[in-house]
């Protein structure tokens, strides 16, 4: 008989620093520990197709690794405040008209 293990999930870690760009890399603020940003793209997602947020973003977390996410649209507080009580950067697309020649 298989039996089937599930990883114990990761407690919250609150981001307490920024990280800051050092050249190509990203560091903690903090500690100056060089940061490996493992990100996912985030929506934008058809309003009844939302996923819950709390659920998905410690999946993100928990089961790929991940450390930052990159939003195209500019989210609530609420949603900022999850990301860092979970442990996520938040990256944001600013709008604009892309291929512009100036």
């Amino acid at each position: 008989m298989s039996e089937t293990v599930l990883a114990t999930p990761t407690t919250d870690r609150p981001i307490r620093s920024r990280w800051k760009a050092a050249g190509k890399f990203f560091r903690d603020g903090d500690s100056g520990e060089t940061m490996f940003v493992k990100a996912v793209t985030w929506g934008p997602f058809p309003p009844a197709e939302a996923p819950d947020p709390e659920t998905e973003l410690r999946r993100v977390r928990d089961e790929l690794g991940g450390n930052a996410l990159r939003l195209y649209e500019i989210p609530d507080r609420a949603f900022l405040d999850l990301c860092a009580q979970v442990g996520l950067r938040v990256f944001l697309t600013f709008p604009w008209t892309h291929h512009v020649d100036f």
